[in-house]
């Protein structure tokens, strides 16, 4: 990081008797859901946001970009169940009273139940951040769990017992259906009774959405992998994403991460949804379609990601991209 660490608490920075908490429910001050409003701190940067709350929902969106490397710790009791997808920006999400480390990124999301407070948020100066977020009153939550399913059974037992919950679903994103919903709710500007009800409506579908992906999720599940394990496949995963040109064998890409290669293999597909060797694959295509577009010749991408003959790429890109590279590039 470019600098030292500043460390805040969120009640040290939001006055919350005349700001909106996304992560409550009930009446909120300052609501409004047809402009955003600002709210300004010297370190902590600005705060852009526009919510709609209901007794038993509240709909918030916010975008953020830190003026300094920043770890902002909240430490304010919460009653309601958080629904959080992360819509740009990537950071660091450490629940300290369940040891657990959520690394958000663009399509990422997860639930969460802090009623203690207990988690920090960490990010880095100057890199913007936008969330969307819906609370539901606890209540009204655990009235919609009618089905006897285990995971159904483990949220409401934390509900029930006030135990931190969060959980998160690391190997799939934000489908395109919800990416949709999203887009629907975020364009409201107006609300009156019909808005109302399709804003409320359009809320609750994409937690259904997102439940579905949560409970298909832990069948399978992360539960294996240590902490520490998961930060290291995402510094790997973050060496990647500036080196993907090199050649690597499974054995390097191991002695990078230090894990050992069935952890890598096994950990980085349950992380990220995809073989750690698939990834480096797309990293290159992707990079090999931008510069085609640019009208770098198809013989130089060829030679750039490593191939011996331009046909061998044009294969391997047809392959992955399902055209040909002249689609992009009609030079040769």
């Amino acid at each position: 990081m470019s600098q030292k660490m500043y460390q805040i608490y969120t009640h040290d920075v939001y006055d919350f008797d005349n700001l909106p908490n996304p992560l409550e429910v009930g009446t909120q001050p300052f609501c409004t859901f047809d402009k955003y409003q600002i709210h300004s701190h010297e370190v902590v940067g600005d705060l852009q946001f526009k919510n709609f709350t209901l007794p038993y929902m509240h709909i918030t969106h916010m975008l953020w970009s830190p003026k300094t490397d920043l770890r902002l710790i909240n430490n304010i009791q919460c009653s309601a169940i958080n629904f959080v997808f992360f819509l740009d920006g990537n950071g660091l999400i450490q629940n300290t009273e369940l040891d657990k480390t959520f690394y958000p990124e663009s399509g990422k999301h997860y639930i969460s139940f802090t009623p203690g407070g207990g988690f920090y948020n960490q990010l880095t100066e100057k890199a913007p951040m936008e969330v969307f977020m819906i609370s539901l009153d606890k209540e009204f939550f655990k009235s919609i769990l009618t089905d006897s399913s285990g995971w159904n059974q483990n949220i409401l037992s934390s509900l029930e017992s006030l135990n931190p919950l969060m959980d998160i679903s690391s190997n799939m994103g934000i489908s395109p259906a919800m990416w949709q919903i999203i887009k629907n709710l975020k364009a409201y500007q107006s609300l009156g009774i019909i808005n109302n009800l399709n804003i409320q409506a359009q809320a609750l579908e994409l937690i259904s959405l997102q439940i579905e992906i949560l409970q298909n999720s832990n069948t399978t599940g992360n539960s294996d992998l240590k902490v520490d394990d998961i930060a290291k496949l995402h510094q790997l995963k973050d060496y990647l994403d500036e080196n993907y040109l090199n050649n690597f064998t499974l054995y390097e890409l191991s002695r990078l991460c230090f894990l050992n290669e069935f952890k890598l293999k096994k950990g980085f597909k349950i992380l990220f949804g995809t073989t750690v060797f698939g990834y480096i694959r797309k990293l290159k295509m992707e990079h090999a379609a931008k510069l085609l577009s640019q009208s770098v010749p198809i013989s130089q991408v060829a030679y750039e990601l490593g191939y011996d003959y331009p046909h061998h790429f044009s294969v391997a890109f047809k392959n992955y991209m399902g055209v040909n590279p002249s689609f992009f590039n009609s030079k040769t």
